[in-house]
Order: structure tokens, then C-alpha cells, then sequence
């Protein structure tokens, strides 16, 4: 195999692209760190894959021969490498994996992501999966989930979390979701009944819940609001704001 070494190679500019979150327009990302990449490999079809791996390197690799390999000059690498870690990494499609949600939702709870920065949503989305949530929903203020720094801090969780878009909030109600946001002027979490289909709406970077209420509030969509457990402080940060509440819907779900 003849690795690639030139930059202006098409198929390095593509992934260059990928490496700086640019999924949108691609369709694709790129999946680093062995851990993940091993997951990735065995859980997604080969045909959606492909692996990029350092010129002369002549490991095994997860996911079997089905997977394209494509070798590249050890600086090209280092460049895409955005990481640090030195292991092979895959291009990977997403294109189809954020899907419309179809038929009535299952009970459960669901996620209502606003954020704006990759490693909060990836952050957000791995602490659901932990937790049992049943998918989440996506406000068009969320950055993309599959971008490479989401995916990182994810562990790989947005592989596996239902993901749905909902660019008209109102939609939401209509699927049956009741929406529970979190705010310290709210009802103590602790006497709170949550919903058959809870929508927990994580509140905004800096603004909060009321950056966020102000994406979805009118007058046909309503959010219970319930306050967490906090002293000596103004609020959480968003991840551990979520991770508060979901626990305490896993608690009485046992």
C-alpha cells in the first residue's frame, strides 16, 4: 500500500475537514483514541468505515478486512491527529444516524440538548447512556453530536444514544413528551413525580434554563420546573445538572 503524502490529496483534504468538526457537510467524522475506534469497528456496517492509520504501521486492526485502510505520511497523521494519540483512527459515515423519531415514544426519559459546545453535548449524551435515558432530542442550537471532540468525550455513547432532530420545539409536546427543565426557583427534585415521558431540558451554556425555555416556551409548550439539591453556589454546569436529575429519575425507575 502507497501512502498518501501529499496535502493537497482530495481524499486528506476531506478528512482535514472532518478533523475540524466540519460533519455537516461531509457526512462523515473521524473516531480517535483505540478504545473507541475498537467499538466503533465492530458495532458499525465496514462499508461505513474506513481506517487511516501512520505510514509503515503494520498492527491488527478491530472490524476485520472488510474495513478500507489508507496509510499516511507520518506528518499528514500527526495533522489529523488532533488527539495526540498516536493510534490509528477511523473515518467514519453518520450520515442516517440522527434520525426522526417514528411511531409513539416508549416511556423513558429523554434529552432536550441546546449546547452549543462539542465536548458538552458528547459529555451530556455519554451520562444518558450511563443512566438508561431513552434517546435525545436535538434544538437547532446543538452543535453536532458526532463532531470529533463529541464524540471523544462521549466515549463512543453517540453511537449507540437514539438521536432525533427537532428543529420546531413545539414538536416536542406533540410526541407526547412532558418538558421538565431545572432551575434553583423551582420544585425540589426530591418530591417531584417525573413523567411517563419526561423531555429533561438541559439549560443553556451561561444563560441556562432560561436561555433555553426561551428556544421552546409558547404559549401550547409548557416546562415543569424543578430545582436540584445546591448550596453555596449559583448552578452546576450543564453535564452535571443533567447527570443530578437523571439519577434521580434511574433512583425511582428501580
Amino acid at each position: 500500500m502507497t501512502a498518501i503524502q501529499s496535502p493537497s490529496n482530495s481524499r486528506f483534504k476531506t478528512w482535514r475537514r472532518q478533523a475540524d468538526g466540519e460533519v455537516r457537510r461531509t457526512g462523515r467524522t473521524l473516531v480517535c483514541g483505540a478504545r473507541i475506534c475498537r467499538e466503533v469497528a465492530n458495532s458499525q456496517p465496514p462499508e461505513r468505515l474506513a481506517w487511516i492509520v501512520p505510514e509503515g504501521f503494520d498492527g491488527e486492526l478491530p472490524g476485520g478486512p472488510e474495513i478500507r485502510r489508507h496509510e499516511l505520511a507520518r506528518g499528514l497523521f500527526s495533522e489529523l491527529d488532533r488527539f495526540g494519540t498516536g493510534q490509528p483512527m477511523l473515518d467514519a459515515a453518520v450520515d442516517g444516524l440522527i434520525r426522526e423519531p417514528s411511531g409513539t415514544l416508549a416511556k423513558g426519559l429523554y434529552l432536550v440538548v441546546p449546547l452549543q459546545d462539542p465536548i458538552n453535548v458528547g459529555a451530556v449524551i455519554r451520562t444518558a447512556a450511563g443512566l438508561g435515558a431513552s434517546g435525545a432530542f436535538l434544538l437547532p442550537s446543538c452543535a453536532h453530536p458526532f463532531h470529533p471532540k463529541s464524540v471523544r468525550t462521549s466515549a463512543g455513547a453517540v453511537f449507540k444514544l437514539p438521536l432525533h432532530p427537532i428543529d420546531d420545539p413545539a414538536r416536542l409536546q406533540g410526541l407526547g413528551l412532558e418538558l421538565v427543565g431545572l432551575d434553583a426557583r423551582g420544585e425540589p427534585v426530591a418530591g417531584f413525580e417525573f413523567p411517563e415521558r419526561t423531555g429533561l431540558v438541559v439549560g443553556q451554556e451561561g444563560g441556562g434554563l432560561a436561555q433555553t425555555s426561551g428556544l421552546i416556551c409558547t404559549k401550547h409548550v409548557k416546562i415543569s420546573v424543578v430545582a436540584l439539591p445546591m448550596q453555596g453556589i449559583e448552578s452546576y454546569n450543564a453535564n452535571v445538572a443533567a447527570a443530578l436529575a437523571m439519577y434521580e429519575w434511574k433512583r425511582r425507575c428501580r
